[in-house]
């Protein structure tokens, strides 16, 4: 599994996509289309880390998809995120998260 400094964008896009798709049944329209917008970015950014992870293996085992960049420097600035990160990924592989 990779460390820190190959974060997974995958996991805040599945929480844009669910949070996305729960706001389809609010009780306002206008919420239901932002819920569409959101669910679609999130679905865009789990693509882009199945997509960097799917070069990395059978391409260039060096790529790093735009939004990986983007995503480390945003992981840099807020260690929130990166502590986040760290719990989810501890989860799906299995270790003890603290």
């Amino acid at each position: 599994m990779e460390s820190l400094q190959g974060v997974h964008h995958f996991y805040p896009g599945l929480l844009l996509a669910l949070i996305g798709f729960l706001m389809l049944w609010a009780p306002k329209p206008w919420m239901a289309v932002v819920g569409i917008v959101i669910c679609l970015l999130g679905v865009w950014i789990m693509l882009d880390d199945l997509w960097q992870h799917a070069m990395q293996r059978f391409v260039q085992p060096g790529y790093d998809s735009l939004l990986k960049t983007l995503f480390y420097k945003c992981n840099r600035q807020f260690p929130l995120i990166g502590r986040v990160t760290e719990f989810v990924d501890a989860l799906f592989c299995g270790r003890r998260p603290f």
